[in-house]
């Protein structure tokens, strides 16, 4: 199905969410994928791999991870990136085996919250608009305080193969070339407690973090679909978005699973 399915409220369509035993209640907080399997990692380094999203390997923590406050992951076609709420970084090009965690003091404890590749680069993005960039995920510029973003609670990136989208989650969208310089941000999604935002190779779609499910959609990240709620997602938090395979995969703190098959076959081309 397509993420229309998802609107459509296709709950036959759409899998029910199942609590993955291997996955465990252990504060999931990250999910992306590298081309051939997702890798799920949760705020205090327990990571686990699925090449369908849904069939896990059994979560483990992580000891170069460490329990961190790790809150976002992201892949640039060699390696994965991981970011935690106080600037603490780690990279792997696996999925599996890490660095030794290292707090950089260029990004600084600044609430981060989501990181993405694309155009050349890293963008890190905080909670409170502060943006970092980094073209190996290593040295990092100094982390500044957007103008346009400061008046924001910035939770998700994702990046179409020309422009960052930046979601908060009162459904304010913001907009970047350079990941540098941010458009005003204008309220497209209404304030539905949002907390995740992908890109599946034609469109952006953005999920609530709230127990409600809405699901809203937008090809070009500025003009939106109406926010609408999916029966299966319902009464559970979810805390991240992953696409990959032509599959969406949901994730929430606890380690409940939802997918959904897009009908989009192209592969995303990673970093643009």
């Amino acid at each position: 199905i397509s993420v229309s399915a998802f609107l459509l409220n296709r709950s036959s369509d759409l899998r029910l969410p199942v609590q993955d035993a291997n996955l465990g209640n252990n504060n999931w907080t990250a999910l992306t994928y590298d081309g051939i399997k997702f890798v799920a990692l949760s705020s205090s380094g327990y990571v686990s791999t699925s090449t369908d999203g849904t069939t896990w390997t059994t979560a483990v923590q992580n000891t170069d991870l460490d329990n961190n406050g790790w809150f976002a992951l992201s892949y640039d076609g060699t390696k994965f990136v991981a970011l935690s709420q106080t600037g603490y970084i780690s990279t792997s090009t696996d999925g599996t085996t890490w660095t030794s965690a290292t707090q950089n003091a260029n990004l600084g404890n600044n609430n981060w919250r989501s990181i993405i590749y694309g155009n050349n680069k890293f963008v890190a993005l905080s909670y409170a608009g502060y943006i970092s960039t980094s073209t190996d995920g290593t040295t990092w510029a100094n982390a500044t305080r957007n103008t346009s973003l400061s008046n924001l609670y910035c939770v998700g990136i994702a990046y179409d193969g020309t422009k960052f989208v930046i979601l908060d989650t009162q459904g304010y969208i913001s907009t970047s070339i350079d990941g540098i310089n941010w458009t005003t941000p204008t309220q497209e999604l209404g304030n539905l407690s949002h907390g995740s935002l992908v890109y599946d190779g034609t469109k952006f779609v953005a999920l609530s973090l709230s127990t409600f499910g809405y699901i809203s959609t937008s090809t070009n990240g500025t003009t939106w679909t109406t926010a609408t709620m999916v029966d299966n997602l319902k009464n559970l938090y979810w805390h991240a978005l992953g696409y990959g395979e032509s599959n969406f995969v949901a994730l929430t703190l606890t380690g409940y699973i939802s997918t959904s098959q897009s009908t989009i076959t192209t592969k995303i081309p990673i970093g643009g």
